[in-house]
């Protein structure tokens, strides 16, 4: 997946569970808000550890 799609594909997450707000997914995963712009912006993950902490609120908690 692009950077840019995984992006897209996480702004989407956000609004199809809620319409969460890129602060309400920064602070479940434990990031800064951002942070989260930064991915939705198709910018480098700064970390391995975000991207665990991603992977497991998108399983987790949004449901996907």
């Amino acid at each position: 997946m692009g950077k840019v799609l995984v992006g897209n594909h996480i702004r989407k997450l956000r609004f199809n569970h809620n319409e969460m707000t890129q602060q309400q997914l920064a602070d479940k995963v434990g990031v800064t808000r951002q942070t989260i712009v930064a991915l939705e912006k198709g910018r480098p993950i700064p970390c391995k550890t975000v991207q665990w902490s991603l992977k497991a609120q998108k399983s987790n908690d949004i449901g996907v």
